[in-house]
């Protein structure tokens, strides 16, 4: 509590308001806080954009841990000394993250290899804080996405994903996974997973040399084509997406290598993963996306996100129509994707509607590759990828015979209700001719607009019950012809009015700090 006091609490709890404080407090929290908000800045679902960009700012400023406890941690788990299962290992760590750090080594098979090793009671660090940010998530219900997001539940989902990334035997197989689903493709590549040395606490793959992503002058010089490994890299991962259901949740140009003629992902974890339903969600809004068909986004975002309160249908197509309207007439490169995902998610938290965690890591997934795809090739946008690829797998998903008993269905439905129609028309002319015809009329989006109307009128009000105590005082003072009892020679009606002018005074300073606190004069 002392840091975030020192960083801004103490001050009415405006840490919360500001991200830039809020990413120093974690700065000086240390290895779990940071990790926290690393991970916060993958969920715009929960955090505003200002705090995603701050979160995406802190770096894993973290030592590396002594050669000696490294090398107790793996003799521990592999119940045998270094020197039986390695030829040969570098002490010094090529990583250090706030959980792991990595070693290169070489096994006594000759095979060049990767070990993270979990740095010494991490684990029992991580869920001490998680237990600490659970006792303060009375503090954190005050934070701007508080009425939507539970606080408790929130750091539960936090603790949850920590958790999963400290056993790593979950990333091993995530790594085992990946490489089946993409088994065949020659262009994509994952390293091979030592089970026989992988532990909860030791990762040990497959050492995979090759030139990052970025470093675009090093991939010219040998020959390479930027072009042709952004096209590779897009359609590959909308493969992850939407074939697979299995995607790369963290695809940034740390975690991808070129190698030969293959990309390799060398990080796993953090993946992703989409059930067959929520792939068709998300197709059908990527589909309305490119139609124009308001109808088809809101109902996809419905039908996606998770509500957490009340929620009015009428107010958020509006709010989804302007945002469309503000990008739907610019060329697909010059579309911003944060900003318009921000603006997506905004009204989703103002409509009470929070997006699942897989929908809000395939968002980061997407606009981080699209970030590492337009920095290869500025000729080459992520969407136009997205969409042709859609629809050729829309295609391929095509069955004319279902279609066609589809579109006979609904056209039996179509003429069952059509003979109903005239007895309901017979129905709304009898009802109207009667005169017990109704029309409901809902007005929306003027909360707002009233509850100004409102404060006027109070005010209104309020300055005439002062012009009325400032006038009535001044007649009660005027009033000579009635005389009664005098206190240090001011008559009893004197001290009457004198009193009403000091409340009038009170009333009036009232309503004028009120007013200039309202920033309106």
């Amino acid at each position: 509590m002392s840091v975030f006091i020192k960083h801004g609490l103490k001050d009415g709890l405006s840490i919360i308001n500001n991200p830039s404080q809020l990413r120093a407090a974690e700065e000086e929290l240390g290895p779990t806080f940071i990790k926290i908000g690393q991970v916060l800045s993958t969920r715009p679902d929960i955090v505003s954009q200002p705090f995603i960009d701050e979160f995406r700012k802190l770096r894993d400023n973290v030592r590396p841990e002594k050669f000696d406890d490294i090398k107790t941690i793996i003799e521990n788990d592999l119940g045998k000394s270094l020197e039986e299962v390695f030829l040969s290992f570098e002490k010094e760590p090529i990583a250090c993250a706030s959980i792991a750090q990595v070693h290169l080594a070489k096994l006594k098979s000759g095979e060049h290899v990767v070990i993270k090793v979990q740095r010494p009671n991490i684990r029992d660090m991580i869920i001490g804080d998680i237990n600490i940010l659970k006792r303060m998530a009375k503090l954190l219900k005050f934070s701007p996405q508080g009425a939507i997001m539970n606080p408790v539940e929130v750091i539960d989902e936090l603790g949850n994903t920590l958790k999963t990334e400290l056993d790593f035997l979950n990333e091993a197989k995530n790594v085992e996974i990946f490489t089946e689903k993409n088994n065949g493709i020659q262009h994509i590549k994952a390293p091979k997973v030592f089970s026989k040395y992988t532990t909860p606490n030791i990762l040990v793959l497959e050492y995979i040399e090759g030139v990052k992503i970025s470093d675009k002058k090093q991939l010219e010089d040998k020959g390479y084509y930027l072009d042709d490994i952004a096209l590779k890299l897009a359609n590959n991962y909308m493969k992850q997406v939407f074939i697979d259901g299995f995607f790369h949740g963290d695809p940034h140009p740390g975690n991808i290598i070129i190698t030969g003629d293959a990309i390799a992902y060398i990080d796993f974890g953090m993946m992703g993963t989409l059930s067959k339903s929520m792939q068709q969600k998300y197709i059908s809004l990527l589909e309305g996306i490119a139609t124009g068909n308001i109808d088809m986004i809101t109902n996809a975002i419905l039908r996606i996100g998770i509500r957490k309160g009340d929620l009015n249908a009428n107010r958020l197509k509006p709010q989804i129509e302007e945002i469309y309207s503000y990008y739907a007439y610019l060329p697909v490169e010059e579309i911003n994707i944060p900003e318009a995902i921000e603006k997506l998610f905004k009204v989703c938290r103002e409509n009470n509607i929070s997006m699942p965690r897989e929908i809000t890591m395939l968002v980061k997934g997407i606009m981080t590759v699209e970030s590492v795809i337009s920095d290869l090739s500025p000729d080459i946008n992520i969407m136009k990828v997205t969409v042709p690829f859609i629809r050729k797998l829309k295609l391929e998903e095509f069955d004319v015979k279902e279609d066609i008993l589809e579109q006979l269905s609904n056209l039996y439905l179509l003429s069952k209700q059509g003979l109903k129609l005239p007895i309901q028309l017979g129905k709304l002319v009898h009802d109207t001719l009667e005169g017990k015809l109704k029309i409901n009329l809902e007005h929306t989006n003027l909360e707002k607009s009233f509850s100004e109307l409102n404060k006027m009128v109070n005010r209104l009000a309020f300055s005439i019950i002062v012009a009325g105590l400032i006038v009535g005082s001044s007649l009660i003072i005027r009033a000579d012809s009635v005389q009664g009892l005098r206190i240090l020679g001011i008559s009893n009606m004197n001290i009457l009015g004198l009193v009403g002018y000091l409340g009038a005074g009170v009333l009036g300073f009232w309503l004028l700090i009120s007013i200039l606190r309202s920033g309106r004069i």
